[in-house]
């Protein structure tokens, strides 16, 4: 999963700073914790849906989640690319173009979708280098800086 962090005055202004923000006329920090709170909410709460319709009780993941910071246009696509690979790489389909779970067939679609499509091609220069970023396969070397763990 990639995930890009807004800053603290981004999440401040879509949260539209309620008072629940403000101490003594101030706003109240978020923290640094916000993101990881937010996502340590959104995996409890699928845990338990999975646990109460599978009748089972648990951690759902071997080892919390990590984070890399994303430093370079080169690791970015990188990332992105072995996103789209990995349910290929792990052999769930013959062609990770296939994979009915991923963004990569909606980023290239022409159907309506709230994923700011646009946005997403221009990151690649448009659709033809996005297209062609998946079409080299992102080596075990080119993914060992952020996915340290997923070999087989």
């Amino acid at each position: 999963m990639l995930v890009r962090v807004k800053s603290e005055e981004e999440i401040e202004q879509t949260l539209k700073v309620s008072e629940t923000f403000r101490v003594s006329g101030k706003r109240k920090p978020l923290g640094s914790n916000y993101p990881s709170k937010k996502f340590s909410d959104f995996f409890n709460a699928y845990a338990k849906a999975i646990n109460k319709a599978y009748t089972r009780t648990g951690s759902l993941f071997e080892h919390p989640f990590g984070r890399v910071p994303i430093t370079s246009d080169r690791q970015f696509w990188n990332v992105i690319a072995y996103i789209h690979q990995n349910p290929q790489k792990h052999k769930f389909v013959e062609d990770f173009r296939n994979w009915k779970w991923s963004s990569y067939g909606i980023i290239i679609a022409e159907k309506p979708t709230k994923l700011n499509r646009e946005a997403v091609l221009d990151w690649f220069g448009g659709k033809q280098g996005y297209l062609e970023l998946h079409e080299k396969w992102v080596s075990d070397a080119d993914s060992k800086w952020f996915a340290e763990d997923d070999y087989d």
